[in-house]
């Protein structure tokens, strides 16, 4: 089974598994943490997350800034449970992980990664190619 910890600054990480849920629905194991939305600590929800760690399971956290205070707190849980910890999350990355047989190799997990980085784009309209839809998406 996968477990997927979305932890946040603020509500970005409710957002992340909201927009989830409209898209591809609720029938995996996500769980949200927004920190510093008010003065309670929030380590006893990562400690909730881990509390029925099973090492025949796989567990994904994903954080929002690397070096930033939520991913810090998370990092020191690496040294107690076995966890892949990606930071600078983004949908395309949550949804590719979601939708992704389980487990998923370290070696399909950066190739994910990669395709994430690869979402992140400007968009500009080129009105000199023909005005059909499907040439916008290409």
């Amino acid at each position: 089974m996968r477990h997927i910890l979305i932890a946040t600054h603020s509500t970005l990480a409710e957002g992340f598994k909201r927009a989830k849920e409209l898209l591809v629905g609720t029938d995996q194991e996500l769980k949200a943490i927004c920190a510093y939305i008010d003065e309670s600590d929030y380590t006893n929800q990562i400690d909730e997350f881990f509390e029925n760690y099973d090492s025949n399971s796989e567990y994904i956290v994903l954080t929002d800034i690397f070096g930033g205070s939520v991913n810090q707190k998370i990092v020191i849980y690496k040294e107690k449970y076995n966890f892949r910890l990606i930071t600078g999350v983004n949908l395309p990355l949550l949804l590719a992980i979601v939708l992704s047989p389980e487990p998923i190799s370290d070696e399909d997990l950066l190739i994910l990664i990669k395709d994430a980085r690869e979402s992140l784009k400007i968009v500009e309209l080129d009105n000199s190619n023909s005005e059909n839809e499907e040439d916008f998406l290409e």
